[in-house]
């Protein structure tokens, strides 16, 4: 009785139909299984995993977080304004100089281009995002500078929801105009500044 064939896409670009479908988890179901997550959400895993006993640590924030966003900082933006690489080195520099031990986080070639710049101080760490997961190479930094996000395409990230609820009672939601992005994201808080630019404010 619904309108939309939730486990199907269409890409007008390749020109092909995709079927969304969980792969088959390769973990035995009789292996104990520990998940450490930050940002994990109970009703993800369970739908990857089956039941779990999910169990919140509160822990005691000792970090300062600033966020710049006068621009997106993303990775087509550092790939089309390459003469403002300097000024980032200029910055890490500048936090060596007061003694920190600078790490910074970016795509691949921001980071490549980093690590090949000639007036970048040894004492900056630089690591692509795929490349900080599972790895101690910057657990001595003293600040850390994220230039963007990693983020998954939206028709990725939509196509990851229709594996997951597909046939769920509660519907997924597409917004036609733009494709197939969800037009709601389920039990997440949005910011006042995200909920502003959806209103056109």
């Amino acid at each position: 009785g619904r309108d939309q064939v939730e486990r199907l896409t269409y890409d007008p670009k390749k020109r092909d139909v995709g079927i969304c479908s969980l792969k088959t988890i390769r973990i035995p179901k009789n292996v104990p299984l520990l998940i450490l997550d930050a940002t994990a959400d109970e009703g993800l895993i369970e739908k990857v995993v089956g039941p779990v006993n999910f169990k919140q640590i509160d822990i005691e924030q000792r970090a300062v977080v600033t966020q710049v966003y006068d621009h997106t900082g993303s990775n087509t933006w550092w790939n089309d304004h390459p003469e403002r690489v300097n000024e980032l080195v200029a910055v890490l520099n500048e936090w060596v100089n007061y003694g920190e031990t600078p790490l910074c986080v970016s795509h691949k070639k921001l980071a490549d281009t980093l690590l090949k710049h000639g007036e970048l101080n040894d004492q900056v760490k630089v690591l692509n995002f795929g490349g900080v997961r599972g790895s101690n190479a910057a657990e001595n930094c003293s600040v850390t500078f994220i230039t963007g996000r990693n983020q998954l395409p939206p028709t990725a990230v939509d196509q990851k929801a229709r594996a997951l609820f597909w046939e769920e009672e509660i519907e997924l939601k597409h917004d036609d105009q733009d494709g197939d992005l969800p037009k709601e994201l389920r039990g997440y808080l949005l910011s006042e500044r995200y909920e502003s630019q959806q209103a056109g404010v």
